[in-house]
């Protein structure tokens, strides 16, 4: 039963670990979309300065500055795309991760039901041997009638989660 516990707190840590991980995955790309609005600011900017040199007078200070704008643009531009690779990297990886995690919970949830399978059976067959051994030894009746129905309880416990893995592995295979 603590075993069981054990894999439903494991369980419920590696749901919010990969919560987390939606998360970052949904700032990096808020994060890109910054990048990629600051590029095209950017970029209008540099336009708007441009035609503002040009149109104001053609001389070696204004050549000088254009070509230190030109250079702010290369270094904008170099940086986007170097952040644009690094997302799609992460965003890789957050794929990758994603999938094995998925794969762990659904093989988690598999060996969970197995488990609960075993311990229903556990139980019935200490069940039917405690009622064999009251029918035989003559007082222990009552032994049978105190814990019958704690057994009974258990089993419907036991039955409860595997409907719980049951839909946590219909969940998985759905968005598999």
């Amino acid at each position: 039963m603590a075993q069981a516990e054990d894999n439903s707190d494991t369980q419920q840590s590696r749901l919010e670990i990969l919560r987390k991980k939606i998360l970052v995955s949904q700032m990096l790309i808020v994060t890109a979309v910054i990048i990629n609005v600051g590029g095209i600011v950017l970029a209008v900017s540099f336009i708007l300065g441009l035609n503002d040199t040009i149109t104001r007078s053609a001389g070696l200070d204004n050549l000088a500055q254009l070509e230190s704008m030109y250079e702010q643009f290369q270094q904008g531009e170099t940086l986007n795309r170097d952040l644009k690779a690094q997302l799609r990297s992460l965003e890789q990886q957050r794929t990758q991760e994603f999938t094995l995690n998925q794969q762990s919970i659904q093989d988690l949830a598999d060996t969970s039901f197995e488990n609960e399978n075993q311990y229903q059976l556990f139980y019935r067959l200490l069940k039917v041997n405690i009622y064999l051994f009251s029918s035989q030894m003559v007082g222990a009746n009552s032994w049978f009638e105190v814990y019958g129905q704690e057994i009974d309880q258990a089993i419907e416990r036991s039955l409860s989660r595997q409907l719980q893995l049951l839909r946590i592995r219909k969940l998985y295979e759905d968005n598999a």
